[in-house]
């Protein structure tokens, strides 16, 4: 005799009786869902950005949640915990729009393709150094919130950024990162390897890296050293950059004197 049990009884046991197959939220609902708690709350924090004093507004629970930093702050017995107010007078606001977006907005990750659209709508000649600074500064303030993913999210737009804008690095964006960055940190070490990078892979930039690099001793320095290493490795040893001409030269030499 057929059974007559419900193939899907078993996968419906453990289900809540109020809740169908077909409510059960997917991840993407799920998402929403939770996001949508903090806008029912009307606790917010007041937080003031850049010499103007800009003013975000921002639901303090999600502020606290996404950026322990601000737990730290709000969420305790400092003077920010009792006034729910704090001031970031030394910080680019733009950066700090950049630091909300990504608070508020999940797909953040997609920034590189939505925020910096310039890079393929607008003409070469309005590229500045403000545009490329940008990223630099949204790293300077992660990495003052100790937000690491935010702080990645900025080092690979900004490498977008200039492939996209076919730039190289520039003086100001090496002496602000010399201002506000310690020796040994990410940012630093990233535009080291971004002049290395250019100067071994392109012809074209070689007089603006130069300058790039003078813009400060300590950094003109480690590109030194980082051009020393790559010139001292030896012709079997792998090679970072595929355009190379002095391994390539090299290479083509030793295949002809085989």
């Amino acid at each position: 005799m057929a059974s007559t049990t419900d193939p899907n009884e078993s996968k419906n046991k453990d289900r809540p009786l109020h809740e169908s197959a077909d409510s059960v939220p997917s991840v993407k609902n799920l998402e929403a869902d939770i996001f949508s708690r903090y806008l029912t709350s009307n606790k917010t924090v007041k937080i003031y950005v850049g010499p103007g004093r800009k003013v975000w507004f921002l639901n303090e629970d999600l502020i606290c949640d996404r950026v322990p930093f601000f737990k730290g702050a709000f969420k305790s017995g400092f003077k920010e915990g009792k006034s729910k107010a704090m001031e970031l007078p030394g910080d680019s606001t733009e950066a700090f729009g950049y630091l909300v977006d990504w608070v508020y907005n999940s797909n953040m990750h997609q920034m590189p393709r939505k925020i910096c659209r310039a890079a393929v709508e607008v003409p070469d000649s309005v590229y500045t150094p403000a545009h490329e600074l940008q990223w630099l500064q949204v790293w300077v303030l992660a990495d003052k919130l100790n937000v690491p993913e935010l702080a990645r999210l900025a080092l690979r737009t900004h490498a977008i950024c200039l492939s996209r804008c076919v730039m190289t690095i520039s003086p100001e964006a090496v002496a602000f990162a010399c201002e506000n960055t310690a020796d040994d940190s990410a940012v630093r070490k990233y535009l080291v390897e971004e002049v290395v990078e250019t100067l071994f892979g392109s012809d074209t930039f070689i007089s603006d890296i130069g300058v790039a690099a003078a813009a400060d001793a300590s950094f003109d320095q480690k590109v030194m050293e980082a051009i020393r290493s790559h010139l001292i490795m030896p012709l079997d040893a792998e090679c970072a950059y595929t355009f190379c001409p002095l391994h390539n030269a090299r290479r083509k030499n030793a295949s002809e004197n085989w």
